[in-house]
């Protein structure tokens, strides 16, 4: 029997069942009357009014007023349905709108759900069954009790899963709940159908649409309602379309035991990834595989040898991170193998021969592993579309021995010729990799399908047989690229902080330059087309300059590391001499803006540095700068000159770390060597409008942040370690009207520094605690 949701009746209209808790009294007419045994009923003397009401003695005596209800058949009535675990969710939503004889319309749904049935409608016929755990994040659909009209009945959703998936459709079979499913619906009644029509057809066909229309609206008795339903529930059931798919979709539950073999012989697509899966099942039976996924159990270390006897029809394998040392004998019998992952499994390290029978194999992933060299039966796929290794590093033992056990037997890469994505991953102290890297690059250069390619060059001069010199056909289709050039002794990414490191690898087109000396023409020319560039451990070069104005035109992101001879980042004098060394760049503008499209710079652990702009400044010079770091710079004394502030009107983030000559982010002296030399206008303007962080930490020289320039309308946070000099100049500075955020080393100089309102925010903090993307 149902139940009110609230506990309490209020009396509407309709609700045949109401009686009133509440005492009634009979009306009081406000009129003294006077009870007259002789039957006068006579009024009293003095009385003004003629009596009201029935005599005394009559029979008609007062009653309780009489509610007329009238209920509306088309009134939408709510209610919650609280649906029990276990139970089909459509199934039990039809049967309440039978029982009822009333449409029911679900508005909202809330609970997890599992045993899923959906067409999606992103593919039109296909059905995927869905097992496992997920959330329901919408529930909407309609019901009604008798035969309805065509696609007016049934359930959409939207689903969750463990690992963050979100998948929906159409309910086409079962929906059963896993927990208490909670649905907040309608119900109405009398619903009519109407079908819209052109006007030349609704005037020729009226008469007979209005009788078919009757005919459809029509509820029919319960029993033909349920046998219907059954028919059609049969019918999805044993006659799936053609390109139905069954998903076992488990990633990110945690689990520690892999599903029952049962869920694994229907499933067309199985989704074990970020579990802590120990051990697999020696051989399930999956004839219509299509997918497995893996990757991310960091507790798989060993797979059965017949584990993959019987997936004939697998296409996509992805085992990546996880423990395995070795690949079973039965995933070599795949034949329908497309899609081989197996990234970051760092314990792998040999990679059988057998590996020449998938011959459909279009994509083979090893970065992150620890192969030893790749098998003469690599050159069997020949569809191979992208390539990815990385290699582990043995002990040098000399040129024969490079020569003998080759990382890439001669040949392999030149027949390879559908391949769009190339990665070679190898130790700069291996000499089997410095043996075979002339012919490698020649292979490569043949490769005219190629698109991605990620290669180490120890000598500059390979660079020579690519686009630069016009000479090779694959550079002009190349997109993407990361190279690392020079004389690398693998401190390279070491020494790199993660967050550097990071922000160099999401760029398309990035080149690491180690240990170079001079500034050779092939950099130059690699230059032209680089969007990140990292100069690490340059032997004489004295500015960035050096390297060619225009031929960084493209350049978005600077990483420059322990290069101990630069002195100044940028010469403004170069830009009027390059013309005289027009032989790189084949184009010359009028603007000469010099690294304007930089966003990007990062300077690190240079000892003579001493500025960042040198010379005659230009319009438009790190006109798109946003984020500045420097770090360890013992030298540095001018950071910010009035001139190159007008410029940064991009710069959001500013980072100045260990420069313990640093007196003032900004430096006003001497400042007729600018364009602009009006210094009113620096007086009344606020530069580095788009400025919102500021990190300044050990900087122990440093007494002000700006020499009473106004800096930062915008700043939202700024953290100040280990200064202890800083004192105020003026409390304009900064502003502070944004400022959500500050950090510092409390003490009597900080309320010299900041208002007084502002000293409650600062939070004591230690350097070693220090943590730039906090």
């Amino acid at each position: 029997m149902s139940e009110p949701l609230w506990p309490w009746q209020v009396g509407l209209p309709g609700d045949e069942t109401w009686t009133s808790s509440f005492p009634v009294k009979e009306p009081d007419l406000g009129i003294p009357m006077k009870d007259n045994s002789g039957g006068g009923g006579a009024l009293e003397e003095g009385a003004t009014r003629k009596p009201r009401g029935h005599p005394s003695g009559s029979k008609n005596k007062w009653k309780r007023p009489i509610f007329v209800t009238i209920h509306s058949p088309n009134a939408l009535r709510s209610l919650v349905m609280e649906i029990a675990s276990g139970a089909d969710v459509a199934e039990c939503v039809a049967r309440f709108a039978r029982r009822r004889q009333s449409g029911v319309r679900v508005l909202i749904g809330r609970g997890t759900v599992t045993n899923v049935t959906l067409r999606q409608p992103t593919a039109p016929g296909t059905v995927v069954a869905l097992h496992g755990r997920f959330e329901i994040l919408s529930l909407t659909g309609s019901f009604f009790p008798g035969p309805a009209p065509p696609r007016s009945t049934g359930l959409t959703i939207s689903l969750a899963g463990g690992g963050g998936q979100v998948v929906g459709g159409s309910i086409v079979g079962s929906l059963v709940a896993s927990g208490p499913v909670v649905l907040i619906a309608v119900t109405f009644s009398n619903a009519t159908y109407e079908r819209l029509h052109l006007e030349e057809e609704e005037e020729a066909g009226s008469g007979q649409q209005q009788g078919t229309l009757h005919e459809v609206c029509q509820f029919k008795p319960p029993h033909q309602q349920v046998e219907e339903l059954e028919i059609c529930c049969n019918d999805v059931k044993c006659s799936p379309p053609e390109d139905s798919r069954t998903v076992l979709m488990c990633g990110g539950l945690g689990l520690t035991e892999p599903p029952e073999v049962t869920q694994w012989q229907s499933s067309t697509e199985i989704y074990l990834m970020e579990n802590h899966l120990s051990e697999l099942p020696e051989n399930p039976c999956c004839p219509a595989l299509l997918l497995l996924f893996l990757n991310r159990n960091c507790k798989l270390r060993t797979i059965s040898p017949s584990f993959f006897d019987y997936m004939p029809a697998l296409k996509i394998l992805n085992l990546s991170r996880t423990r395995i040392k070795s690949l079973p004998v039965s995933l070599f019998r795949l034949t329908c193998l497309k899609r081989l992952f197996l990234t970051h499994c760092d314990l792998l390290m040999v990679l059988p021969p057998q590996i020449g029978e998938l011959q459909q194999l279009e994509v083979l992933d090893l970065e992150g592993t620890m192969i030893m060299d790749l098998p003469k039966e690599v050159a069997k796929l020949t569809k191979l579309t992208c390539l990815g290794v990385t290699f582990c590093r043995r002990i040098n033992r000399g040129p024969k021995y490079a020569k003998v056990n080759a990382l890439i037997p001669q040949g392999t890469i030149s027949v390879l010729t559908q391949l769009e994505e190339l990665s070679i991953e190898v130790s700069p102290e291996d000499e089997r990799w410095r043996s075979i890297v002339e012919a490698v690059v020649d292979d490569v250069c043949g490769l005219t399908r190629l698109d991605t390619l990620n290669l180490y060059f120890p000598q500059v001069e390979l660079l020579r047989k690519f686009i630069w010199l016009g000479t090779s056909e694959v550079s002009r289709s190349l997109s993407h690229f990361k190279f690392i050039v020079g004389d690398d002794d693998e401190r390279i990414i070491i020494h790199l902080p993660k967050d550097l490191e990071f922000e160099l690898e999401r760029w398309d087109r990035s080149l690491k330059y180690v240990n170079g000396m001079g500034v050779p023409t092939d950099i130059k020319k690699l230059l032209q087309h680089t969007t990140a560039f990292f100069l690490d451990r340059h032997m004489d070069v004295t500015k960035l300059s050096d390297f060619g104005i225009e031929n960084m035109k493209q350049l978005k992101c600077c990483i420059i590391g322990e290069c101990n001879e630069i002195q100044v980042i940028v010469d403004g004098t170069d830009m009027y001499d390059e013309a005289d060394r027009s032989e790189i760049v084949e184009t010359w503008e009028d603007d000469r803006r010099f690294l304007r499209s930089l966003e990007y710079l990062y300077i690190r652990c240079m000892k003579s540095l001493r500025c960042i702009y040198n010379g005659p400044l230009h319009r438009g010079c790190l006109s798109h700068l946003k984020s500045l770091s420097l770090v360890k710079c013992p030298q540095l004394t001018v950071i910010f000159t009035p001139g190159l502030l007008e410029n940064l009107e991009s710069l959001e983030e500013l980072e100045v770390v260990d420069c313990p000559l640093v007196l003032s982010l900004v430096r006003c002296e001497d400042t007729s060597i600018y364009e602009n030399t009006d210094t009113s206008i620096y007086e009344s303007t606020y530069f580095l409008p788009k400025l919102k962080k500021i990190f300044l930490v050990s900087l122990p020289e440093l007494i002000s942040i700006s020499e009473d320039l106004h800096i930062a309308p915008n700043l939202g946070a700024i953290k100040i370690v280990d200064c202890p000099n800083l004192k105020n100049r003026s409390t304009d500075e900064i502003c502070r009207n944004h400022l959500t955020g500050t950090e510092g080393k409390g003490n009597n100089q900080w309320r010299a520094f900041f208002c007084v309102e502002m000293v409650c925010l600062f939070l004591s903090i230690s350097l070693d605690t220090f943590d730039r993307t906090s």
